[in-house]
């Protein structure tokens, strides 16, 4: 892994081996406002092929449980079309200084990232739900903690991890 970092092996292997002991000490601050049940159900490979529906696109089910898990809200985080690799841990050369991304995919994530995200909160008040999960969407903190945990758990993706946890203490700290 070192050497297909080339320079940068030694940083990236220090950010994932301490990732998980980072995890349990920040446990407090990546529960936060999230930390009281009831906890949603938590479909870990959420994505449009695991939607089923009819000739006119209504919703007739949801397949492929299982790896499901019953979670803290904070470990919440978009669809499969939707996710990207949190902005902390990913290369800097794919977004600018304001952090806003530079490749043309990434940018398109983005945009779609915000429109599910207004679908969601527009669903929340027609059917009169609570607005937990739009909450959680929108807090880049948290929602990149629980990426980076899917990431680092189930994908095994490399990447610099202790920045997504760095980026939480410092909103923690502010």
């Amino acid at each position: 892994m070192k050497e297909d970092c080339g320079p940068l092996g030694d940083e990236v292997w220090e950010s994932i081996r301490c990732f998980p002991k980072r995890v349990g000490e920040l446990a407090n601050l990546i529960s936060g406002p999230y930390e009281n049940g009831p906890f949603p159900l938590v479909h870990v490979d959420f994505g449009h092929n695991n939607i089923v529906v009819d000739s006119e696109y209504n919703i007739l089910g949801v397949i492929d449980w299982e790896n499901a898990i019953s979670a803290p809200w904070g470990m919440v985080e978009y669809p499969l079309t939707v996710r990207a690799t949190p902005v902390p841990m990913d290369a800097s050369w794919n977004y600018k200084s304001d952090g806003s991304p530079t490749d043309i995919d990434l940018i398109e994530k983005h945009k779609d990232r915000q429109e599910y995200l207004q679908a969601v909160i527009d669903a929340e008040k027609e059917l009169g739900l609570s607005s937990e999960l739009s909450k959680v969407l929108s807090n880049i903190q948290i929602r990149d903690v629980a990426a980076a945990m899917k990431l680092f758990g189930v994908d095994g993706k490399m990447g610099w991890y202790s920045r997504v946890l760095d980026t939480l203490e410092d909103a923690a700290s502010c």
